[in-house]
């Protein structure tokens, strides 16, 4: 009989413990929900988007969109003759200027990609352009195989380039960097951080391209002033902010594959969907700090890097300490070295472009006046409207005279005036440069 009460009895504790921790753990997943719960609506009531779908770029009809141009001039590139692909590819990478013989091969290569050359060419007349990308699905799983078709579309452009060059045709040279110019702004408006950072490398590109140019030619006013006005408003953050946006997307969309625990075309067995429905409060708990970070992330995007670069440095300092030592917010260890190089990315952008738009200003000067200005506060306003700011100073574009040339420079990620001088290996580290010796 006492055994049969002894056994009773350690049920009864057995059910009143499970009782008592069941009853813990609905308190704390009660807690945990209306903390997530109240987080999303920060989020909504602050603006902030929660889907990619809400920052989807509008329609555009086909008869006006330049990448159902862009897309059809990959298609045809890809149809050339395997050999062909790649001797364009060759006489794109070569660093020697192109040789009279190579110059006629070149063209003679270029009659094959002509319809392709046509194609990109009427594309980036057009003033609006939209990839057919599928913004409802998930953030984490979007496609983007349209920047690598855009990439390879400009193959022959840039043999194009190339020969006008060596031709010493420079308005044409110009025109073919204006047009390099307009198609790396074909994905602008979309709200990725890849695309944001492709339009940046693509633009850098294209703006070496026209230092070359600017070094062994003489361009027309006219096309100086197209290329110019081909650089847009650089001060506009807005395709750079949109990104920001869409990358706190991507983590809503994360944390939500992470409290589901699988992907969307995983199946769970009966065990697997048990430990993540008494596991979600803690996973909530985990997850939690890396909303806050990238909301805090997305707030610094809207400033240039020498008002921002302190509250990096604390966002850093943060996830350290919260991923190490917290043990949470584990998708932050992933996002915020990401967004700071991302945000390094696009102010060296903007400073390129400034560069850019000093250069053509100091050129279109030299033209009127036979020589290069003393300084750049002379430029404005018959040469530009006003002086560019460095983004990563906060202070005027570094400029001297040297030779018959001039050397006009950003102080670059690192903040430090290296006398303008570029390092070859680390981009982050040496000065942002435009030089011309003529």
């Amino acid at each position: 009989m006492a055994g049969k009460k002894f056994k009773i009895g350690v049920a009864l504790l057995f059910l009143l413990v499970v009782g008592l921790l069941a009853g813990l753990r609905w308190n704390y997943g009660v807690t945990m929900e209306r903390a997530w719960a109240a987080k999303l609506d920060q989020l909504r009531r602050t603006g902030n988007p929660m889907t990619l779908s809400e920052l989807a770029p509008p329609p555009v009809p086909d008869n006006e969109n330049a990448a159902v141009l862009y897309q059809q001039a990959f298609v045809l590139l890809n149809s050339l003759p395997e050999k062909t692909q790649r001797r364009l590819g060759d006489l794109i990478d070569q660093k020697a200027p192109l040789t009279p013989k190579e110059v006629e091969e070149a063209r003679s290569l270029l009659v094959s990609g002509e319809q392709v050359l046509k194609l990109v060419r009427q594309g980036a007349s057009r003033s609006r352009c939209l990839f057919p990308i599928d913004y409802s699905a998930p953030a984490y799983n979007l496609p983007l195989h349209h920047l690598a078709h855009l990439g390879g579309s400009l193959i022959p452009l840039k043999v194009s380039w190339r020969v006008n060059l060596a031709e010493d045709k420079a308005d044409e040279a110009v025109a073919d960097v204006v047009t390099m110019l307009r198609v790396a702004q074909g994905v602008h408006n979309e709200p990725v951080v890849l695309s944001a950072e492709y339009e940046v490398m693509s633009t850098e590109s294209a703006l070496k391209k026209l230092e070359k140019t600017l070094e062994d030619t003489e361009p027309s006013r006219k096309a100086l002033k197209d290329v110019s006005d081909a650089l847009g408003n650089i001060s506009d953050r807005g395709g750079y902010v949109r990104a920001a946006r869409g990358e706190l997307c991507l983590v809503l969309s994360v944390i939500d594959m992470g409290l589901k625990g699988r992907l969307p075309d995983q199946s769970q067995g009966l065990w697997e969907r048990l430990i993540l429905v008494v596991g979600r409060p803690w996973h909530i708990e985990m997850f939690l700090p890396d909303v806050d970070i990238a909301c805090e992330w997305h707030t610094l995007v809207e400033k240039p890097m020498h008002e921002s670069g302190a509250g990096w440095d604390a966002q850093v300092k943060k996830m350290e300490t919260l991923v190490t030592k917290e043990r949470v917010a584990p998708i932050s260890g992933m996002t915020v070295f990401a967004m700071r190089s991302v945000a390094n990315c696009f102010d060296r952008g903007v400073a390129r472009k400034s560069c850019a738009k000093l250069a053509i200003a100091l050129r279109l000067y030299r033209m009127k006046n036979g020589e290069y200005p003393q300084a750049l506060s002379l430029l404005a306003p018959d040469f530009v409207d006003k002086l560019p700011v460095d983004p990563f100073s906060g202070k005027d574009f570094i400029y001297r005279r040297e030779g018959s040339g001039f050397v006009v420079y950003s102080v670059g990620p690192n903040m430090t005036d290296n006398g303008g001088v570029e390092d070859a290996k680390n981009r982050d580290a040496g000065d942002i440069v435009w030089k011309c010796a003529r």
